[in-house]
């Protein structure tokens, strides 16, 4: 899995005024939030395979247990929590999207 270093560190070489002009000043905040929505894509699509593949049998009550561990271990971005730009308010209730959706897809199995 990626990690909020793995993104900060593209951009650790930038100059000062480059990140001012082309980079939010909150980018790791921002890239913490990627990271979250990878990780929950990553769930979703796991779902997704184990729900919709026609070739493969449906998930057994195990699988959609392991999947229901691995979903409340994520990380989320505090929903409430003030002082957020717009943009950051964005992404934390699209990580938010992501994190509600899984479980919906689990109980159409």
């Amino acid at each position: 899995m990626p990690l909020t270093g793995d993104m900060l560190f593209d951009i650790d070489g930038l100059s000062e005024v480059g990140l001012a002009n082309h980079l939010p000043s909150e980018m790791p905040r921002l890239s913490e939030y990627w990271v979250m929505l990878i990780e929950m894509s990553r769930q979703l699509g796991d779902v997704l395979v184990m729900n919709y593949q026609a070739a493969r049998p449906k998930g057994t009550l195990d699988d959609v247990a392991m999947l229901e561990r691995r979903l409340l271990q994520c990380r989320l971005p505090d929903l409430y929590e003030g002082g957020l730009t717009r943009i950051s308010k964005f992404y934390s209730n699209h990580v938010h999207l992501h994190y509600q959706y899984v479980p919906i897809g689990v109980v159409l199995l």
